[in-house]
């Protein structure tokens, strides 16, 4: 029979934790779970401070794309994401996210 993975520890989430804070240059990271019997997964998302988020748009989205209406939703976009089976896996395996303009419909 398979061993089960020990579950992280505490310390372990939390020295990842502030290693992906510190990567990602984040003011927070979100985590979710979705418990659906076929899926138990963790997602990990990095956010950045509000004034660093013209600097992102500016790198990933044309000028001319944008309304100023539209930049505020852009405030709690992630910056990167991760999915794993636990937290720390999550967070271990967050990757850049290239956001784009809203599309008008």
């Amino acid at each position: 029979m398979a061993e089960e993975p020990k579950p992280a520890s505490k310390a372990e989430l939390h020295r990842a934790l502030n290693n992906a804070c510190r990567k990602w240059g984040a003011r927070e990271i979100r985590l979710r779970y979705l418990p659906k019997p076929s899926l138990n997964r963790w997602i990990a998302e990095a956010l950045i401070d509000h004034h660093r988020v013209i600097e992102k748009i500016r790198a990933d989205i044309p000028a001319g794309e944008l309304t100023l209406q539209n930049i505020e939703s852009f405030n709690d976009q992630p910056i990167a994401r991760g999915v794993g089976d636990t937290a720390t896996d999550a967070i271990k395996t967050m990757s850049p996210l290239q956001w784009r303009a809203p599309t008008k419909g």
